[in-house]
Formats: structure tokens, sequence, C-alpha cells
């Protein structure tokens, strides 16, 4: 009876641990022309297979809203 417990007592763990890691998909960073290194503002950075996406800023930097 003891080892049901702990077997349910994971289960619900690890469950819960799943659903928090992915409720927290996140993105952010710099977005830089491959030759000179300047920052791109205005580009369209979209992660593959979801609808996440966000335009980069004045200095390149992005992250969701």
């Amino acid at each position: 009876m003891k080892n049901f417990y702990r077997r349910a007592l994971m289960s619900m763990l690890f469950s819960l641990l799943a659903v928090m890691t992915y409720a927290q998909t996140s993105i952010s960073g710099k977005v830089k022309d491959a030759a000179s290194g300047d920052p791109l503002p205005g580009a369209n950075i979209v992660v593959k297979g979801t609808v996440l996406g966000t335009i980069s800023d004045a200095r390149g930097e992005f992250s969701p809203k």
C-alpha cells in the first residue's frame, strides 16, 4: 500500500512539472546582420510550429508581449 501512494505522488508531481514547463515557453534575444553584426530593427521572429511570434525593436531586441 505504501508503494502505491509513493507511485501516485510521483505521477502527480511529474504531471505538474510537465504542465509548468509547457506554460513557461518564452523567447527573447537580439537579431543581428550576419556580415556586419549590426542590429536588425523590424525583423519578424516566429517560433516554428507554434503561434508565438514578435518583431524586433529599434535595437534588434525582441521578447514576446
